[in-house]
């Protein structure tokens, strides 16, 4: 197990995080979620890739709480995608992972791609997939803004601000 994790409350290892991971993981729930049920019927494929994937839990140390880390979330998004791929490094965190996302509230079955991030072939998750060039970015996350979005974990309210352009056939305007 790595020095960045510590054991959850099922035995296996959790990423260690801080208060601050809490509230950036339910930003990117909302986001994926907003994304994976806003493009169901606009994409016939929709892809989450995790370069970075950890064990899949997150573990605050000071005092004890856990909560989904971002490919536990993808993978419960109510809208699911069709294709999941998760790239982790250590291989204590891979097995963790695996665990985690055999659950059956986890869907698809993710591709989990042990390894460096920068030596692998993320393509590899999506050989059996047809998929168009789908390009996402997000270059100015000040352009839109949402009233309140409201965190039910830690009862707190702020702005959020978000530019996003999706292409579907890689042509930007």
């Amino acid at each position: 197990m790595s020095n960045t994790a510590l054991r959850a409350t099922d035995g296996l290892p959790a990423r260690k995080s801080g208060h601050w991971a809490r509230e950036k993981l339910f930003r990117v729930g909302y986001y994926t979620q907003m994304f994976a049920t806003g493009m169901k019927n606009a994409w016939s494929t929709r892809a989450f890739v995790d370069l970075m994937a950890g064990p899949g839990l997150c573990k605050i140390e000071s005092d004890g709480a856990e909560f989904d880390g971002s490919p536990l979330r993808a993978l419960k998004a109510k809208d699911p995608f069709n294709i999941v791929v998760l790239v982790e490094d250590d291989q204590a965190l891979v097995d963790a992972l695996k665990a985690r996302t055999a659950a059956p509230d986890c869907r698809p079955t993710p591709v989990i791609i042990p390894g460096d991030c920068n030596n692998v072939d993320h393509r590899s998750g999506t050989k059996h997939h047809p998929v168009k060039r789908v390009d996402a970015r997000f270059p100015r996350p000040y352009r839109l803004e949402h009233n309140v979005c409201h965190h039910p974990e830690t009862d707190s309210r702020s702005k959020v601000r978000s530019h996003h352009h999706v292409s579907r056939d890689g042509h930007h305007p």
